[in-house]
């Protein structure tokens, strides 16, 4: 199971690196395509002092969707990264990572056809085997701990932690002067 635990952290840190590489260099190409509409909105409301809620109404939000889903696809690799040895995360990125594949087949313009749809969609897979696997291996090693028992000494089980047998009775040094 610490070969599983380990494939799994492994797989988790390439794909969210894969996953932040990839969303933010498509989202700093993609940038060039947002400023014009929005640089309209700026000087509608700030230049000719049109009021905010109206100018907002001059917003094409489709232009949006994508740089939208980019910005989140950086968040997940972050996220991923970030709290690859807490549980909730892996559930968390697992649940993401399907729910970004379904999304982004619906993009057409984000996902061309055959050979890039499947490397786009590669650091998704990577996180969610990388999550799942190490969901599994702390599930199975968490299960070992429970069977094995608590460990000597702690509150669980108070019995001292003893290896050399020092503290059985006629071993200390005091025990021998009682004897003579």
């Amino acid at each position: 199971m610490l070969a599983v635990r380990e494939t799994g952290k492994k797989l988790l840190f390439w794909g969210a690196l894969l996953m932040i590489g990839w969303a933010a260099y498509e989202l700093y190409i993609r940038v060039d395509a947002m400023i014009r509409p929005l640089g309209m909105f700026f000087r509608m409301w700030i230049g000719e002092k049109i009021p905010f809620e109206r100018a907002v109404t001059y917003i094409d939000w489709k232009i949006l969707e994508i740089p939208g889903y980019l910005a989140l696809c950086v968040l997940l690799g972050l996220t991923a990264m970030l709290g690859r040895r807490k549980p909730l995360v892996w559930v968390l990125t697992m649940l993401l990572s399907v729910a970004f594949a379904v999304f982004s087949v619906g993009f057409s313009a984000l996902l061309a056809p055959t050979f890039w749809q499947l490397l786009k969609l590669l650091p998704l897979v990577l996180l969610f085997l990388g999550a799942g696997l190490s969901l599994i291996a702390h599930i199975s090693l968490r299960k070992k701990r429970k069977e094995q028992g608590a460990v000597p000494g702690t509150g669980k089980n108070p019995v001292g932690y003893d290896p050399f047998n020092m503290q059985r009775p006629g071993w200390n040094y005091g025990d021998r002067q009682d004897k003579k």
